[in-house]
């Protein structure tokens, strides 16, 4: 990201057909990236699959499971395996982080997702707007259906169907782990 011994960011582009040069990425995903690393406090990143991906709120710890992170790749339907990969879990546990601001999970009354998911959430979006498919998190929970697996919306119609009660179609978008 940063490079050329200027300390300038490099940030990747594509050409469309006409010529036209456009950024990749997420603007909000690089400023959540370039805040960490601007901090001057240290922090540190680890690989752990001895518990499930996390980071304290307002520590310097940042565990990412492996085989958590592969199952929800693995099982993104109908949307990118990015979706919810190793750079989304680092940028959700990041925020948890003092680096990152030290945001929870909570969820205020009348929500399914708290801050961090709020502006992965934007991260999203952005990415869609580029011609990504990253789906939209409809929940922070997932909802289990017995032997069935774990199951978490990203669109409004995988949603309204774990709502019901019911496992999203395979026409929706949703992870499964």
């Amino acid at each position: 990201m940063f490079g050329g011994g200027s300390g300038n960011p490099i940030i990747s582009t594509r050409t469309d057909k006409d010529g036209n040069k456009s950024e990749n990425g997420s603007e909000e995903g690089r400023k959540i990236i370039k805040d960490a690393i601007s901090n001057t406090t240290r922090a540190f990143a680890k690989i752990d699959d001895s518990k499930v991906s996390n980071s304290p709120i307002n520590g310097g710890k940042i565990s990412l499971n492996p085989n958590q992170i592969n199952n929800f790749i693995d099982g993104a339907n109908n949307l990118d395996p990015r979706t919810l990969g190793w750079g989304m879990t680092f940028l959700h546990e990041t925020l948890h982080s003092f680096v990152g601001g030290g945001l929870s999970d909570y969820l205020p009354k009348g929500t399914n997702i708290g801050q961090i998911e709020t502006r992965l959430n934007v991260v999203r979006e952005q990415l869609n707007q580029k011609g990504e498919n990253f789906g939209r998190r409809m929940r922070y929970h997932s909802i289990s259906f017995d032997y069935k697996g774990n199951f978490l919306p990203f669109n409004n119609a995988s949603a309204e169907d774990i709502n019901r009660g019911i496992i999203p179609a395979t026409t929706s978008k949703y992870i499964k782990f």
